[in-house]
């Protein structure tokens, strides 16, 4: 059997594994912030939203074409709705330290499956990351759900929105990132500004006490 029919094989079943991706959407009501790319902090500390708790993703607005353009293939891209995304953020005076947590939510007979030819496909999850983001800080490197490597550069707050630039390194991909609170959820807005695409995801509170 040649390397490619392996591959098509392996793509075939990992899609049998992925049988319905779910697709939830949202009404967001943006807050109102100005939308320029200064680097100042506008915010006063009363201003600025309380992230700390743990998240749980709730939903997701364009999250595969988002993918796509990011380069992943749509097996990842469809993988990553089966996913269970948390992030644990605490508040260190400025800075906010994520625990980001990524977990396929599928059987654990299933996983092993899905582990086992996923690794052949390249197809895999950043299972634990841990990121310190302070504000006005000009590089932050991390990392994105799949492991990728990424550049923060010079969070700050805008109003009620923390605000950033994210450049993927390998990929050169440029991205914009706010962050902000809507009725007691949590928002995450990409955008990806050459391509004119933006994508959301929306977490809710599990609870306010950090593990």
């Amino acid at each position: 059997m040649t390397h490619w029919s392996v591959r098509r094989k392996c793509i075939s079943r990992l899609y049998i594994l992925l049988v319905v991706a779910w697709g939830m959407s949202s009404t967001i009501r943006w807050p109102a912030a100005n939308m320029s790319d200064g680097f100042h902090d506008s915010s006063s500390s009363e201003q600025r939203p309380d992230f700390t708790g743990v998240w749980q993703l709730q939903s997701t607005e364009n999250q595969q074409s988002f993918m796509l353009a990011l380069g992943y293939n749509r097996i990842f891209a469809r993988a990553a709705y089966l996913t269970s995304v948390t992030q644990v953020i605490e508040t260190h005076g400025d800075s906010l330290v994520f625990t980001i947590h990524v977990v396929p939510r599928i059987p654990s007979s299933v996983r092993h499956m899905f582990d086992r030819i996923g690794a052949r496909v390249g197809v895999y999850f950043a299972a634990k990351r841990r990121t310190i983001v302070k504000p006005g800080e000009e590089r932050i490197h991390m990392n994105d759900d799949a492991g990728r490597k990424m550049l923060l550069s010079n969070p700050h707050y805008v109003g009620a929105v923390f605000r950033g630039r994210l450049k993927y390194l390998d990929q050169g991909h440029e991205l914009t990132i706010d962050r902000f609170l809507d009725d007691g959820r949590m928002v995450e807005h990409l955008r990806y500004p050459s391509k004119g695409l933006e994508m959301r995801r929306i977490f809710a509170k599990v609870t306010e006490t950090i593990p």
